[in-house]
């Protein structure tokens, strides 16, 4: 037999099943992901499937013999192929995406859930998030660009130490009042000295309220 997707897609069609576990608490992603699993009674397809997915770079498909009973409904022992690695279940879904009509919806919904169980995972580069700071970027406008939400980029600069925003004592007044003086607008004093527009604002309204800015 020559294994093909288009034939692993049949066989999983009938005799697969697709699903998706939440992991043991809703603040880690420990036992979170998808699970893909092909029982039968008869060994040979899936051992063939188990090869064709290890020649195929998959890391860790399981090909084993589940007795009767263990929490299921069956009355004969069967064996069981499943994938259940976060990378593998991935690829598998998408090679045979299109090919499972009767599981399709239920595919893409667990790739959707491991799409967003990555995204949860994924750490924050704070040096580069603090470079941006520097640059005077908002919070809203380095989470745009580095593809994290703003609640996540806050948090993260918080634990490592990084001002989420640009304080009024951190701002040079004298240098501002010079600026000033010169003729320029908040909106040039803010490119000019490297903060959002946001906090220069602020500040001249601080160094108004003081009488140390009269313009």
């Amino acid at each position: 037999m020559k294994m093909t997707w288009d034939w692993i897609a049949g066989f999983f069609e009938g005799e697969g099943n697709i699903s998706w576990s939440n992991g043991k608490s809703a603040t880690s992603n420990a036992g979170r992901g998808g699970r893909v699993v092909m029982g039968q009674k008869d060994k040979r397809p899936l051992e063939e499937i188990y090869r064709f997915l290890k020649g195929q770079g998959f890391v860790n498909p399981i090909l084993y013999l589940r007795p009767v009973g263990n929490g299921t409904r069956q009355v004969n022992p069967i064996w069981v192929l499943a994938l259940s690695r976060m990378e593998d279940t991935e690829r598998f879904l998408r090679a045979i995406s299109g090919m499972i009509p009767q599981k399709q919806e239920q595919a893409d919904r667990v790739l959707l859930l491991m799409q967003q169980a990555t995204q949860n995972t994924r750490i924050v580069p704070t040096a580069e998030a603090e470079s941006l700071r520097k640059q005077g970027l908002t919070i809203a406008e380095i989470a745009k660009q580095l593809h994290f939400g703003t609640k996540k980029v806050t948090n993260s600069m918080r634990r490592a130490g990084t001002p989420t925003w640009p304080r009024p004592r951190d701002l040079d007044s004298g240098t501002i009042v010079g600026l000033r003086a010169r003729g320029f607008s908040t909106k040039e004093i803010a490119a000019q000295t490297g903060y959002n527009l946001g906090s220069v604002k602020n500040h001249i309204s601080r160094l108004k309220r003081t009488g140390v800015l009269v313009v």
